[in-house]
């Protein structure tokens, strides 16, 4: 049974700012994110930090597509500041809630008065039905990758997913050859190297994959990238393999 205690850790937020934060119309997906930025901010002491859409998602079962579009809706409504960080995007809490822009839920409310909805109803030209055309579904539609793109296991599927996920939200469907450009460019980092670089991506609604410089790679909050447990068979196997043939060389330069 669960049996929380301050003794294990705490966040301290002033109650005129969590106030604001309950008062102002967040979306139940922005509050989510809100919180989870305090919590990865200010549950560690600092003002702000590098903060990764997996880290989000991992706190509140969000997708990072949808992670990615609430921040950049959060930023624009001054709530989040971002900044270009070492390791991704910088995120800082605005704590300054008279700056951010949008009606907070009790001003929101207040205005609407219905004898004021009743008013302005009152004129609008009665609208007709709208014509739709049935939708021609005899082609049929390409989604994903097809099963003729074999997947390596060195591959980080779980941040394969996302890009191919996020690729559909952005209406960007991936060709077979597009998906073996995508995976030859994530297959040359380490798994966690590989989540990095999906990432970026998404938080940056960009179509492809880059990889990273030499500052970037092998790191991830302080992290050395680790290679996982199909890379490390897989090395092992091409070393035997190689130590085989220079034996049988040997041999044969022997006899």
């Amino acid at each position: 049974m669960a049996s929380p205690e301050l003794e294990d850790g705490f966040t301290r937020i002033a109650n005129e700012l969590l106030e604001a934060i309950l008062e102002f119309d967040f979306s139940k997906r922005e509050l989510n994110i809100v919180f989870a930025i305090i919590r990865k901010t200010y549950g560690y002491n600092k003002k702000s930090d590098d903060i990764s859409l997996s880290q989000i998602a991992k706190l509140t079962g969000l997708k990072s597509p949808h992670i990615s579009c609430s921040i950049r809706d959060l930023s624009a409504k001054k709530v989040l500041l971002i900044q270009e960080g070492k390791y991704g995007q910088n995120i800082e809490f605005n704590k300054k809630y008279k700056q951010w822009k949008g009606l907070p839920k009790q001003e929101r409310y207040q205005n609407s008065n219905p004898a004021i909805t009743k008013t302005v109803t009152k004129g609008l030209p009665k609208q007709e039905p709208q014509k739709t055309t049935p939708k021609d579904n005899t082609k049929k539609k390409r989604e994903g990758v097809t099963k003729t793109v074999i997947l390596p296991p060195n591959l980080n599927k779980a941040a394969w997913n996302e890009f191919i996920q996020h690729r559909k939200d952005i209406n960007k469907k991936l060709s077979d050859l597009s998906s073996k450009k995508n995976i030859n460019i994530l297959i040359e980092h380490s798994f966690d190297d590989q989540q990095l670089i999906v990432d970026k991506t998404i938080t940056n609604s960009w179509q492809g994959l880059f990889p990273l410089n030499n500052n970037q790679q092998g790191t991830n909050h302080g992290q050395s990238g680790r290679l996982s447990a199909p890379e490390r068979v897989r090395r092992a196997n091409e070393e035997n393999r190689k130590k085989r043939e220079r034996e049988i060389h040997g041999d044969v330069l022997e006899g």
